[in-house]
């Protein structure tokens, strides 16, 4: 019977489970010109709210005391589309968590400026340097306020390794949704332009809630420049090749 019982502890052995990690994200809220007196604002459910989490909407005109849009709390869905709005009037909208009947504190707003243009999506003004274009991107929240920001890739020049000569140097910039460029990268004259070598992620690959600038994983070399509000001279040194966990950890300590 020892035996047996042995053997099944081996064979069935008790289920084990770990706290996933999660990001350490806000409500997102956003908000979009619809036309005709109508917004639709939309905000995030997260993992860890409980089932019968609830909402109240508020928005709020020209900066004045803000005005709840729902008469019961909302509790089926995170959409929302507010009537009778005026456009020509800046408008910011918020939302409140409501847990065990007690609404709880407001999270970050999400600003609509006067007369937006009625689309269906968010425009985000670029810095894109001459002679570049807009190319591959990522997300995640880079300066721990709770909201993602854009990490992007501005491409020039490129060739694919079958193909000789010189490629121009491979950027990397930061923007946040109002469009604030965080910071940019230069990979510098020894990393070739191209979609085959210039990939890159963003992850909280240090687990501490959010994405620092040591949390962006590129290739890099000698020459790298990070730019002005950056300690970007320590990689300018010719004689210095850069790789990734240097670039990380150097970030990480700054």
């Amino acid at each position: 019977m020892l035996l047996i019982a042995v053997a099944a502890t081996f064979l069935f052995p008790a289920e084990a489970s770990a706290e996933r990690y999660m990001e350490n994200l806000g409500r997102g809220v956003i908000a979009i010109n619809q036309g005709r007196g109508k917004v639709y604002v939309g905000w995030r459910m997260l993992g860890t709210d409980p089932e019968d989490i609830a909402f109240n909407l508020y928005r709020s005109n020209e900066g004045g005391d803000p005005v709840r849009l729902n008469n019961q709390p909302i509790t089926q869905s995170t959409n929302w589309v507010d009537s009778g709005v005026d456009n020509s009037q800046l408008n910011s909208y918020f939302v409140r968590p409501i847990l065990n009947g007690v609404e709880q504190e407001a999270g970050s707003s999400f600003i609509l400026q006067a007369n937006a243009p009625v689309q269906q999506y968010i425009s985000i003004h670029l810095q894109t340097p001459e002679g570049f274009s807009p190319n591959d991107a990522s997300i995640g929240d880079l300066d721990g306020d709770g909201e993602y920001e854009i990490v992007l890739h501005q491409a020039g020049r490129s060739a694919d390794n079958a193909r000789a000569g010189n490629t121009d140097e491979p950027i990397l910039e930061a923007y946040k949704i109002d469009s604030t460029l965080l910071w940019r990268i230069n990979l510098g004259k020894n990393i070739r332009e191209g979609a085959h070598y210039t990939q890159f992620m963003v992850y909280d690959l240090d687990c501490d809630g959010s994405i620092g600038f040591g949390d962006v994983g590129i290739i890099t070399e000698n020459w790298l420049d990070i730019g002005p509000d950056l300690p970007g001279d320590f990689y300018k040194d010719e004689d210095d090749i850069v790789n990734f966990l240097d670039f990380a950890e150097f970030a990480l300590s700054w």
